[in-house]
């Protein structure tokens, strides 16, 4: 039986995992689903619309999760509050000078957050008393160094796996201090996943080494395969069918990112009126396409004139910018393709 889906149902780029066109890259999703079931943290990473959230989506129910979004202004704190909160525990916790994490659990009479908190509490010992009132019943948690032992029994006793999304957000010395805590939870029997745009394995490992082990990466990058799956997929999903040649311009655009490859595809659509499931049909390149190249470029525009501008300004950030960096940037930007590989010396 067909299917009959939405347009935003199969092509752009969404929170939530548009499996119509989903592709699994590289085998990635078996793979995380064997290093959950090890004792590892996960890193997620790659450049930015790469589907980083879309395979931890896959391969995770939004219930089996504890997803933190970082911000510029986060710290360990205030990630672990919002942790504890979206299981439904205010926290109040602040960091000593020796790092020893602070402060205090607000209960809420919850069940089934009861049933977490006694399954968390039996194995630590008894760390002065508990008071009580008719408004909240609090827990000391900063009575031993067993703190943040205390806090990762929660997280342990609920079931699901902490998410900490964008930490590529966090500036050097909050990612070093969530990194030794990284270590700490480990060792407490609590893995954690994060997910962020950097290019490279072993970030963590760099700011806290004795992570070296007890990480895996997950790096996500696609190739022209891959791209094309993902156009296949789709336009099967929408009854439609992309020529090799306007599969081929869509890929070489995209300059291998799947988020791009996305965008296009449903900007193509749109200009061709496939707005759901229809009538089989073949697109060719034409207009639409043209017309996808500029929507995409124009949304773009803002955050790469924004780059534009810092560049210029130079390392100094003077306010009246560098001449140079401004002749530099406009060679850059009309080099083709192979003249700046080669000017780096990357072949092929």
């Amino acid at each position: 039986m067909t299917v009959n889906l939405k347009l935003q149902q199969v092509f752009g780029v969404a929170t939530h995992v548009n499996s119509a066109s989903y592709v699994d890259r590289g085998g990635l999703d078996d793979r995380l689903r064997y290093v959950l079931d090890t004792e590892r943290h996960v890193a997620i990473h790659g450049d930015s619309k790469q589907g980083k959230s879309w395979l931890r989506s896959h391969v995770l129910e939004r219930d089996d999760t504890i997803v933190v979004q970082c911000q510029v202004e986060s710290t360990p704190e205030l990630l672990f509050q919002q942790a504890l909160g979206l299981l439904g525990i205010h926290a109040e916790l602040t960091t000593t000078k020796t790092n020893t994490l602070q402060g205090t659990l607000d209960l809420k009479g919850n069940v089934e957050l009861g049933k977490i908190l006694a399954k968390a509490t039996a194995e630590v010992a008894a760390g002065g008393e508990l008071e009580r009132s008719t408004e909240r019943e609090l827990h000391p948690i900063g009575q031993t160094p067993a703190d943040l032992a205390w806090v990762a029994r929660i997280l342990e006793a609920s079931g699901r796996r902490l998410v900490l999304e964008d930490f590529h957000y966090l500036g050097d010395e909050e990612r070093t201090r969530i990194a030794f805590m990284l270590k700490a939870l480990g060792d407490y029997g609590v893995y954690v996943i994060v997910v962020g745009v950097w290019p490279d394995d072993h970030l963590l490992t760099y700011y806290n080494g004795d992570l070296d082990g007890r990480v895996e990466d997950l790096r996500l990058e696609w190739n022209r395969s891959e791209l094309d799956q993902v156009l296949k997929r789709g336009g099967s999903a929408l009854k439609v069918a992309f020529s090799d040649a306007l599969r081929g311009e869509l890929i070489a655009d995209a300059f291998g990112n799947v988020g791009l490859v996305q965008r296009l595809a449903e900007h193509v659509c749109l200009g061709e009126g496939v707005l759901e499931t229809g009538r089989s049909r073949k697109l060719e390149i034409g207009e639409s396409l043209t017309r996808a190249r500029a929507e995409v470029a124009d949304d773009m525009h803002q955050r790469y004139r924004a780059f534009a501008d810092n560049f210029v300004r130079g390392m100094k950030r003077m306010s009246e910018g560098l001449e140079v960096y401004k002749y530099l940037l406009r060679e850059f930007t009309s080099a083709g393709a192979d003249e700046l590989r080669l000017s780096v010396g990357i072949r092929g």
